[in-house]
């Protein structure tokens, strides 16, 4: 299958879990036997053209960082486009959309040109902006603030509503994505998170490891961690070890 993936991360260097999935989905579905492109928003102050990676082009397109109206119709606009040259090379099978805003001008613009859409939730775009955008005092910047939350929301309804399918990473997810888009159960796919075995291998020497990282040796340790910044999960929990 010809497989493009939206994003408005690149897949080049991973800062964070939306880098990493989208890098380690294209890499897996490549090496399943798929040919597979990414289309990406180029980072700020990054350049557009093509680079690659294993074997995978990722696509760039560069953005207006003006003001808000403009980086909008700017991503919508400049998404089709490279969309365009994409599709007059080779058909595409299927698309997979990462975030909201990279899949719109695509899904709105060209949804027939693709028989199947599918959106990878990470996770609700409004609600990453709000744990990143604290209210303030002044009127106006909170006016800005609430308009972006609008518009992440409304972008995310628009691309996920038109999708043949919704990914999601955990029934918490998607209770989330069914409280607020509405989005029909049928129409979603639980997709349980996964670790490289060869990448996170447990220590050895567990007692040596509690040591250094000053922990009690008696205790099972329990460790979560998410986006750090307040109002995200980061824990660390002992209890005590029934062993």
């Amino acid at each position: 299958m010809n497989i493009l993936l939206l994003a408005e991360v690149s897949a080049e260097r991973v800062l964070g879990g939306a880098e990493r999935v989208l890098r380690n989905q294209a890499l897996g579905l490549a090496m399943l036997g798929h040919h597979v492109e990414l289309l990406t928003r180029a980072p700020e102050h990054a350049s557009e053209g093509v680079l690659e990676m294993a074997g995978i082009r990722e696509w760039r397109y560069s953005v207006s960082r003006k003001h808000e109206a403009a980086f909008l119709w700017s991503s919508v606009r400049r998404s089709v486009e490279r969309f365009d040259r994409l599709c007059a090379t080779e058909p595409l099978d299927a698309v997979i959309i990462h975030q909201g805003l990279a899949g719109l001008g695509p899904i709105l613009a060209r949804r027939q040109a693709v028989s199947r859409w599918i959106y990878m939730c990470h996770s609700l775009a409004h609600e990453e902006y709000e744990t990143r955008q604290d209210p303030t005092r002044s009127s106006l910047a909170n006016l800005r603030r609430h308009a972006n939350l609008r518009a992440r929301r409304s972008v995310e309804y628009a691309v996920m509503s038109r999708c043949h399918h919704v990914a999601v990473l955990s029934q918490f997810m998607r209770q989330r994505v069914v409280g607020t888009h509405d989005i029909s159960v049928d129409r979603l796919a639980l997709i349980p998170g996964a670790v490289d075995p060869h990448t996170f291998v447990p220590f050895e020497d567990r007692g040596l490891a509690k040591t250094a990282l000053n922990l009690p040796s008696n205790r099972t340790i329990l460790f979560t961690v998410r986006n750090l910044v307040p109002g995200w999960v980061w824990t660390i929990c002992c209890v005590r070890s029934r062993c």
